[in-house]
């Protein structure tokens, strides 16, 4: 057990260093893929703990969920004929967060090493408004145009605002199970919240009413009790209110406009068709947008729809890890030929590229199997009931941001999400399920 907890601690660290060291230029870029060693002693603490107690708990829909992804990715392999390269790197993406999620299913942690694991997360939450506050007016001070350099530890300015957003959540519920004040909640949501802002992701005014109504809805679902969900409401319009704000003051400054009168519609779907000429496909007018900056989440979404249409691959996409880019020949399939359509400009995005409209269906159903299996945990009282409804809301922000940003690729939100949902996923198993 101590090996475990210690590999714990050791993936943790490397997720909240690496991107820093590396966005800082104090590592190499390619020096980000340190922390798939977190992944690497991860499964080896899975398998030695395994072994040691010869127990592995594990339900049997996601057994049955693993052999249908198996199934999905076999099939597209075979469909869009891949090469071994491709298929060997795209597993290492897809699959470097199972043993995160695995490892609760082989050790039972106590309800204080959680504790643990939550407050070194809700500490790196802290942390991050200092450090942002030094990267926007210090550090990057030259560069006000964009807030795209403001990633704190996260090596990315929307992960940030992501993490910050998910620990928004997560001490939402501690409020409303009476672990903190009123006071403490707005203290703690202006710190968590004050980032987002500077960092100027528009995201925010989408996920933050995620993080405080989710949970908020659950009390009041649990309790028939609106006494916390109405301070709640409050903070979230007050925060909603102050992001237009100050996001319109460094809009102001910086192009001479405000939020309102950007479209956000074509922000997300830009304009293909004045670019295209009537014997142009979809791609080649893809191509000419994209020289031009302007490529909009929703357009990354259309693109592969209508590609993935013409190649007759709707169904089962390119092959797993066949559009990802990469610059060791062996592993590369496709990535260079559709690099210029972004495919991992979001999950969905990803997703539907490589293992077309299946593996947005598998994608989906994962999601809803842990929410099925943390929303069991309700019913129960103390500590477990309260992390649950907090990591409800974290679901729910993660679940949006699949059509926002490309999740698979961000340790810094990925490995303590699998870990901990693992951890409440399996308090269910009362018995073991399969055993070594």
């Amino acid at each position: 057990m101590r090996f475990t907890r210690l590999t714990i601690w050791f993936a943790f660290i490397l997720a909240y260093s690496v991107p820093f060291l590396a966005f800082n230029k104090l590592l190499p870029n390619s020096a980000r893929h340190l922390t798939d060693l977190g992944a690497i002693f991860i499964f080896i603490a899975l398998v030695a703990e395994a072994v040691r107690t010869r127990q592995f708990f594990l339900p049997a829909k996601y057994t049955l969920f693993a052999i249908f992804l198996i199934m999905a990715i076999t099939l597209s392999a075979i469909v869009s004929g891949q090469s071994l390269g491709s298929l060997l790197f795209g597993i290492k993406i897809y699959f470097v967060y199972i043993p995160y999620f695995l490892l609760p299913f082989a050790v039972r942690f106590t309800h204080g090493e959680v504790q643990g694991w939550l407050t070194f997360l809700l500490s790196i939450a802290i942390l991050q408004l200092p450090l942002t506050l030094f990267q926007r007016f210090i550090q990057f001070g030259d560069r006000m145009h964009t807030g795209d350099y403001i990633t704190g530890l996260m090596g990315i300015s929307s992960f940030l605002s992501i993490f910050l957003i998910c620990a928004i959540a997560l001490v939402n519920a501690y409020y409303l199970h009476k672990k903190i004040s009123l006071i403490s909640l707005l203290v703690l949501t202006v710190v968590f919240f004050l980032p987002t802002t500077i960092n100027e992701t528009k995201g925010t005014l989408f996920l933050l009413p995620l993080a405080l109504t989710v949970p908020a809805l659950i009390y009041v679902l649990r309790s028939g009790s609106l006494a916390k969900f109405i301070p709640v409401a409050l903070i979230g319009g007050l925060f909603f209110t102050a992001f237009v704000a100050i996001y319109n003051q460094f809009e102001q400054a910086v192009f001479d406009r405000t939020l309102a009168e950007k479209d956000l519609f074509e922000y997300t779907f830009r304009d293909r068709e004045q670019f295209r000429d009537s014997s142009e496909s979809p791609v080649a007018a893809q191509r000419k947008l994209n020289k031009t900056g302007e490529t909009g989440r929703g357009d990354a979404i259309l693109i592969p729809l209508e590609v993935l249409s013409s190649d007759g691959l709707l169904a089962f996409g390119k092959g797993l890890g066949n559009i990802t880019h990469t610059t060791v020949p062996f592993f590369l399939g496709d990535g260079d030929k559709y690099e210029h359509l972004k495919p991992t400009y979001n999950v969905v995005s990803r997703v539907l590229w490589e293992l077309g409209l299946i593996g947005v269906v598998l994608a989906f159903t994962i999601v809803g199997l842990v929410t099925a299996d943390i929303w069991s945990l309700l019913q129960r009282t103390g500590f477990d009931a309260m992390i649950a409804t907090g990591w409800l809301g974290v679901t729910a922000v993660l679940a949006a941001s699949m059509v926002y940003k490309d999740l698979i690729n961000a340790n810094v939100l990925s490995a303590p999400f699998w870990l901990i949902t693992g951890y409440l996923c399996s308090l269910q198993q009362s018995r073991p399920v399969s055993k070594i």
